[in-house]
């Protein structure tokens, strides 16, 4: 067997595994975000509507299933500040969409 062979199977089987393994996170992300109840998941869409330290959580969760991300953010309350601080923190370094309510 070639050494390109060897090469090509060796790509593909870790290629494989990548994929494999991503897509399982991602039905494990799924599921707890359902059993969670922080958020609304439709077919394009993740609807975010954690506070405080459960916020960080469910938005790393919803981030890992490539769909359009927002998050609700509610002025008053005892988490308020922190629910938005957390928010616009993580915003610096991935593509999703805070509301404030």
């Amino acid at each position: 067997m070639g050494t390109f062979t060897v090469i090509f199977l060796s790509f593909s089987a870790v290629l494989l595994i990548y994929l494999l393994f991503r897509r399982l996170f991602a039905m494990f992300a799924e599921s707890e975000l359902r059993k969670s109840r922080c958020a609304r998941i439709s077919r394009d869409s993740v609807e975010i509507y954690a506070r405080g330290e459960s916020l960080e959580y469910c938005l790393r969760l919803a981030l890992t299933l490539n769909r359009r991300t927002v998050v609700f953010v509610k002025k008053d309350g005892s988490d308020a500040e922190l629910s938005g601080y957390i928010a616009e923190a993580m915003q610096r370094y991935y593509d999703f969409e805070i509301r404030y309510i």
